[in-house]
């Protein structure tokens, strides 16, 4: 029989090497060295989209944003420049620094100015929404194959983002999920059914409602507060359209931008968060200051 202080023993080893394993992933994060062409810029220039060559061990060539810590390596970058970079990812955060210009023969890439520009473009030409505005009610499939419509959630608080289950960026879809699995926490407790999660993928031929249900036991088994769904095309070119959510296939990814939505129970916008800078106590607070107590 194993005696109680030997399990301790292996109990506390245990910890220790979860520990040591989770320091080694933020001190030394996984790098790469890179090469692409600028693509484009974020409208906050913290970011710079790249159409890089393959990353060997990572990903496949493809057009992405990356995230910038020093903004100034930007400031004399312009579309089409060929560039190296190195690429430093961990399980919860990607970025890019040693931007430097390389010759134009050494990167075997295409620029990808008129395709990039002329997508955000469109996307621009739309009517975007402001807080205060009426959301447009659209029908969407969730995890369990069902359809939802979006005045399914009027007189409660419905929070929207939107994402795709393939995403690579530790800091781009997976961040707006685990922000969202933080902030579940806090809301369940709170507020209960008055506050409903919504991820929305754009990714409307891969993220099925078995794929997305897989995805969403990742993060959250509470499909009852929070719900995964992708719809027709011209359904979420709709929504992602009103709210300036632009997305480009890339070779089996996307190129696209960051946004969150939160819809008061009126069905109007109350606040949307761009990109990837806020945190889920900014999602609750906003809330709290519509949602009605469970």
């Amino acid at each position: 029989m194993i005696s109680k202080p030997f399990i301790r023993i292996i109990g506390f080893v245990f910890l220790v090497l979860v520990g040591l394993y989770i320091y080694h992933d933020v001190a030394s994060p996984r790098i790469f060295e890179v090469k692409g062409r600028v693509a484009g810029f974020s409208t906050d220039r913290n970011s710079v989209i790249i159409s890089h060559e393959d990353i060997p061990g990572y990903m496949k060539a493809m057009t992405m944003p990356f995230s910038v810590r020093d903004t100034s390596l930007l400031s004399n970058l312009k579309v089409g420049d060929p560039v190296g970079f190195t690429l430093h990812v961990t399980t919860k955060d990607a970025w890019i620094t040693d931007i430097h210009d390389v010759p134009d023969s050494a990167v075997h890439v295409a620029s990808s100015e008129n395709s990039m520009m002329e997508h955000m473009a469109k996307a621009g030409d739309h009517k975007q929404l402001h807080d205060g505005d009426l959301v447009p009610d659209v029908s969407l499939t969730n995890q369990d194959g069902k359809e939802i419509n979006i005045s399914d959630f009027r007189n409660k608080v419905l929070v929207v983002t939107f994402f795709y289950t393939s995403c690579p960026l530790p800091n781009y879809c997976p961040l707006m999920s685990n922000n969202f699995k933080e902030a579940e926490k806090t809301l369940v407790k709170a507020y209960g059914d008055n506050v409903h999660l919504l991820s929305i993928s754009f990714d409307t031929r891969k993220d099925t409602p078995k794929v997305l249900k897989e995805y969403g036991q990742k993060y959250s088994a509470q499909f009852k507060y929070w719900s995964f769904a992708s719809g027709s095309d011209k359904e979420i070119g709709e929504l992602t359209s009103a709210f300036g959510v632009f997305f480009q296939p890339s070779k089996g990814r996307f190129t696209h931008n960051l946004r969150t939505v939160v819809i008061g129970p009126d069905g109007r916008v109350r606040k949307i968060f761009p990109g990837n800078g806020w945190k889920p106590d900014d999602l609750v607070r906003e809330i709290a200051a519509v949602a009605t107590p469970s």
